[in-house]
């Protein structure tokens, strides 16, 4: 009796084993792994088939396994908030596991980095140390310049005493301080130069939960152009005042000489845009067009003012809490 009980427990085991590769000989079973960059298992990571509308949660292990699929070529995608998303292709076959591994990555957080550059703060060590940023992180940082002649032409200075003069005031710095030589994502920097790195490196590493593609054209003949921006957002969007900044920028390097000495900067900007309203779904991508131009000089009415080389021209794209002054993603493009 015991051998025979024995026998029936064995052929279950061996039943539940076989349904456990696929329930139903005629479809297929799909599992694997999602990692990250560095190897490490990825829990809550979402794995769906688009064709069959199919979503499953990977356990603590990354691990994933969607049973019954229908024999074919199947498009898979792997995702989770502020990850970039991974797409795969798999054929299932009937009666067989066919494994499927992805590895995401976080989507990097680009810092949307600003210095203010006048007679009295063009000089080292802060002018050395806000290069040396750019420099360091590459692309990671949109970085902008923009200089005033003298501390007392401070309010009138152009763009400053046009429309971008309260567009800046209202919609990037909160405290805008000629004192304050550096501002980081809607933040003004009240500290050393020799602080900037630490401030940059935590803001970079939070991930952004936007991603932001540009495409464009641009006919220097004609100094004017038009961006193509389309954001993406990969995580929950809490921020209901969101709005989308332009920043039209020289790249240079144009030499000014406000203290005597010839002093070069980079990506100077030469016109700010007035920025459009945005509403974020997760995962549901918008497009905006911009219309821009570039103008022929920028600096005070009256001399020094610096004559805009119109070859030389790129834009910066930048979303942002019209409240809190925080921004979310930054990105620029060189024409």
């Amino acid at each position: 009796m015991k051998q025979y009980i024995g026998m029936i427990i064995l052929t279950l085991m061996i039943l539940g084993l076989a349904c456990r590769s696929n329930s139903n000989p005629e479809t297929g079973l799909i599992r694997g792994q999602v990692k990250d960059t560095t190897g490490s298992n990825i829990a809550m990571a979402t794995v769906e088939l688009g064709q069959l509308s199919l979503q499953i949660l990977t356990n603590d292990t990354g691990y994933y396994e969607i049973p019954d699929i229908e024999p074919g070529d199947h498009v898979m995608k792997a995702s989770k908030p502020t990850y970039l998303p991974a797409i795969e292709t798999v054929t299932v076959t009937a009666g067989e596991a066919s494994t499927v591994n992805f590895t995401i990555i976080q989507n990097p957080r680009n810092v949307l980095s600003e210095m203010l550059t006048t007679a009295c703060h063009c000089g080292d060590p802060s002018r050395i140390e806000a290069y040396g940023l750019k420099d360091q992180h590459h692309s990671r940082m949109v970085y902008l310049e923009y200089h005033a002649s003298s501390d007392a032409h401070f309010d009138t200075w152009d763009p400053f005493s046009t429309v971008g003069s309260e567009t800046r005031r209202l919609y990037y710095c909160d405290t805008f301080l000629i004192g304050a030589l550096l501002f980081v994502d809607g933040t003004t920097c009240l500290t050393s130069s020799s602080a900037y790195a630490a401030v940059i490196d935590s803001v970079l590493a939070v991930p952004s939960p936007l991603l932001i593609d540009l495409s464009g054209t641009y006919a220097s003949s004609a100094q004017s152009g038009n961006v193509s921006v389309v954001i993406t957002a990969l995580d929950s969007i809490s921020d209901t005042d969101l709005e989308v900044g332009y920043a039209v920028y020289e790249r240079g390097p144009i030499y000014y000489s406000p203290i005597g000495e010839t002093v070069p900067f980079r990506y100077v900007l030469v016109n700010l845009l007035i920025p459009d309203g945005v509403n974020l779904t997760y995962g549901q991508p918008v497009t905006l067009n911009k219309d821009f131009t570039v103008p022929d000089i920028i600096g005070l009415p009256l001399p020094p003012f610096h004559v805009v080389d119109v070859n030389n021209i790129g834009i910066a794209v930048y979303v942002q809490s019209v409240n809190s002054k925080r921004v979310l993603q930054a990105q620029s493009l060189d024409f």
